[in-house]
């Protein structure tokens, strides 16, 4: 990245990293609010004795693994 900067003008990185740091910006709020989201709905579920379909959690932690790979592959291109 840093080889990268180095060829590209000042203007060009002013324009590159800020869209990078929103994008990262978001994907982490998406992560707190999937992980918030699981969690209450595991708390939830351990306060009942009733049995419940587990698609739900795994979508939601599917979709959380999926947030947090995207959030690491961008903070490697970030390097």
């Amino acid at each position: 990245m840093r080889f990268r900067l180095q060829l590209t003008s000042i203007d060009e990185q002013r324009s590159v990293i800020p869209h990078r740091q929103d994008t990262l910006r978001a994907l982490m709020q998406r992560s707190r609010r999937l992980e918030r989201e699981l969690y209450r709905l595991m708390r939830a579920r351990d306060g009942e004795d009733v049995d419940y379909d587990d698609t739900e959690v795994l979508e939601l932690q599917a979709t959380l693994d999926d947030t947090k790979e995207q959030v690491r592959t961008l903070l490697i291109f970030m390097r």
